[in-house]
This record gives structure tokens, C-alpha cells and sequence, in this order.
């Protein structure tokens, strides 16, 4: 469950894209249309209308590290919650399930220390989803060794209490 304090931390557009340089990925610019102001439980709600884990991946997926770590929270939330919905679209929620731990590997070599706050939330969802693993549709990974994955995303998160990039 997320504290009210970390619901109500909202990312501000500068943590969205690096102001110094132009906004040249139409992703972004499209990701702070969408979510600039926005919170969790808005998040989540507009995903569980969607029925679309994998749209919310891919809509934070080049944004940075600090909005990033907010808006996966609403991934992990939605994913979590949603599972026992027997209305839920398993197989979206398997592509989703399958990348996440590549692109949270992708933000830790990024800058590992604006993620620290969240390393716990990553732990607890990473032990969710090795727990989980029977109720999503392998055929439906976009990556391989998905399991594997989440186990060494909690090795590298677990044993490292210093920052892992600077």
C-alpha cells in the first residue's frame, strides 16, 4: 500500500524531460500531456478503464528517472490489484509483467539514486510477481526469462544500500 505522502508527490514537469534540451521524443511530450498533474489513483483508474498495463508502460517509458519512479508505482498498483479481475486482460498484463524489470534496469543504470525511495516498492513487486508467476500467460512475454529477471533485480537492489550510479 502507498502512503499517502508518496500519492501526493506528483512530478513536476521538470521531472519529466531534462529542460536544457528541447523536447525531441514525442513520447515524452505525449507523457506530459497525459500525466502532468496527475496521481496515482488517477493513473490507475484511467488504466483500469483502458484495461491496459502494457499503454502505461510504454507511455513512461522515456521520461525520467524521478517522474519514472512515480508513475511505475501506479503500474505495480494497477497490476497488483487487477490480477484477480476476472475481467482482467491477462495476456496485456503478461507483456507488461515481461518488460518491466528491463526498463527499471534501463532507469537504475540511468541514475539508480533518484530511484532509491522506490527500491523497496520494486523489492515487494518483484516478490509479487516470482509469487504470481503461474497467473500470467508465458506466451504472452515479450522478453525471455522474465522470472529470472525479477530475481536479479532484487539481488541488485537488495544488496546494494548505496546508490548504484551517481
Amino acid at each position: 500500500m502507498l502512503s499517502k505522502m508518496i500519492i501526493n508527490n506528483i512530478p513536476r514537469e521538470e521531472e519529466f524531460h531534462d529542460k536544457r534540451h528541447s523536447l525531441e521524443s514525442n513520447d515524452v511530450v505525449y507523457a506530459i500531456e497525459k500525466y502532468l498533474g496527475r496521481d496515482i489513483d488517477y493513473v490507475i483508474k484511467l488504466y483500469k478503464e483502458k484495461n491496459s498495463a502494457i499503454d502505461l508502460i510504454d507511455d513512461i517509458r522515456y521520461i525520467r528517472v524521478k517522474a519514472f519512479s512515480y508513475y511505475i508505482l501506479a503500474a505495480f498498483e494497477y497490476l497488483k490489484k487487477e490480477n484477480d479481475d476476472i475481467k482482467f486482460d491477462i495476456c496485456n498484463a503478461s507483456e507488461a509483467i515481461s518488460i518491466i524489470p528491463d526498463i527499471i534496469e534501463e532507469k537504475l543504470n540511468e541514475n539508480s539514486k533518484e530511484m532509491k525511495w522506490i527500491f523497496e516498492y520494486i523489492i515487494d513487486f518483484s516478490n509479487w510477481t516470482i509469487s504470481n508467476y503461474d497467473k500470467f500467460d508465458e506466451d504472452c512475454f515479450l522478453e525471455d526469462d522474465v522470472k529470472e529477471k525479477y530475481i536479479k533485480l532484487i539481488e541488485k537492489i537488495g544488496v546494494c544500500p548505496v546508490p548504484l550510479s551517481q
